[in-house]
């Protein structure tokens, strides 16, 4: 029998490496998709050879993400004649790009993306006396008068609009409208849901229907921003966007209701754009108790040392309600700061019962890498759910996923 048949139906063909390259970044692309050996909802990148490349997302593809799953399988061979043999993080950039610019294109198709985008990457590679320039843009509609990206204004632009709290106002194509400073007590309180950093806060709280903020930061990550939270994003030359209702689903997974990882979300993205590593440990069941090592990072423990850390501070985190509409913006700095702490810290569906925990490895977590990603994945093991962010700011989650009866370990990595 000819190899290549399998029943009545010819085998698929086989993906060639570029085109695995290409498939692959697809799905890193966009955050709350992820390659696994089951799933909920599974889906395919096709290629004009007959070829395909299977992933999956936790939750139905909304209208949007479909369309822009479609535009990659019309692209995707395009994209992988142009690659070359030896593909590297340029060419990733360059497939990304493509799909930010169709999705913020579709969102916003009165903004001039391409320019936007392109003045955001130059300004990324930019120094003022020896510092990354940082950026924040309010793209307003209007009509400006000077084009920001024109030569000779940018020795002036660099220094002005380094500030966490100021920002420039331009037009969508990239005109100067005015000059904000934004005091922090005009800046109001998260009071719904959506996920962004705190350092997004300031400009996020002024956007209106229509309305957009754009910004570099001082590691020259880009950060694309709409009313309904991130929409893009680009760190070392990959880009990924977010469609944020399917990314509040799957953030959301854990059923102990929305703002608990909301609140716990904001966190991380601090500790990211921050280049922060940490680990975060989300135990709803008190599982890992008896697996950590130091009892004393427990913010109730019997005896603890008095002049411990934990004990110093229990009385400040304990009350910090991560189920609450209204973690303020002092109690989530808090929560940033004892995650920098070395070791893990541990939250249950309420309160943070831990911080500067050490877990005792996992058997079948060894030889994973380093010891944030093996305590990461002993958490996972022991029956936690756990996200760590590394010193570069990519976050990862591991998470069981399900098709069914059947279940598989899967993760997403995002930022």
């Amino acid at each position: 029998m000819d190899p290549l048949m399998t029943g009545y139906e010819f085998a698929e063909p086989r993906l060639t490496p570029r085109e695995t390259f290409v498939a692959s970044t697809l799905v890193r692309a966009v955050p709350h998709w992820y390659e696994a050996d089951c799933g909920p909802h599974r889906h395919e990148v096709r290629f004009a050879g007959g070829g395909s490349h299977g992933f999956y997302s936790i939750s139905p593809l909304s209208p949007r993400l479909r369309a822009l799953l479609d535009f990659a399988s019309d692209k995707a061979t395009e994209w992988a004649s142009a690659i070359p043999e030896f593909p590297s993080r340029l060419n990733e950039g360059r497939i990304g790009q493509d799909l930010a610019l169709f999705w913020l294109e579709s969102l916003a198709p009165g903004v001039n993306w391409s320019k936007v985008l392109a003045y955001l990457q130059e300004v990324s590679y930019r120094t003022y006396e020896g510092t990354q320039v940082s950026l924040n843009l309010i793209i307003k509609p209007g009509r400006g008068r000077v084009d920001l990206s024109a030569p000779g204004l940018q020795k002036v632009l660099d220094p002005l609009g380094s500030s966490d709290q100021v920002a420039l106002v331009v037009d969508p194509e990239l005109r100067y409208l005015d000059y904000l400073q934004i005091p922090w007590m005009d800046i109001p309180e998260q009071e719904t849901l959506h996920f962004h950093p705190a350092f997004v806060q300031p400009f996020f709280s002024l956007l209106q229907p229509g309305e957009f903020a754009v910004m570099v930061t001082e590691h020259g990550d880009i950060l694309v921003v709409g009313t309904e939270g991130i929409l893009a994003s680009e760190r070392f030359g990959r880009w990924f966007v977010y469609d944020n209702e399917s990314f509040r689903s799957v953030l959301s997974r854990a059923s102990v209701g929305s703002w608990l990882p909301a609140n716990l979300f904001q966190v991380v993205f601090d500790l990211s754009y921050r280049r922060r590593g940490a680990l975060i440990l989300h135990d709803s069941d008190g599982s890992l108790g008896e697996h950590v090592v130091n009892e004393e990072a427990f913010l109730e423990a019997p005896g603890a040392p008095a002049d411990s850390v934990q004990s110093l501070l229990a009385h400040k985190v304990s009350t910090i309600e991560l189920r609450s509409r209204r973690v303020e913006r002092g109690e989530r700095r808090l929560l940033a700061e004892i995650a920098g702490v070395d070791g893990a810290v541990i939250v249950d569906n309420e309160r943070v019962r831990a911080f500067g925990a050490i877990l005792e490895p996992h058997p079948d977590a060894g030889g994973t890498g380093g010891a944030r990603e093996t305590a990461a994945l002993s958490a996972f093991l022991w029956g936690a759910s756990p996200v760590k962010i590394s010193s570069d700011g990519d976050i990862t989650t591991y998470f069981k996923s399900r098709e069914g009866l059947r279940e598989c370990d899967a993760e997403l990595t995002f930022m």
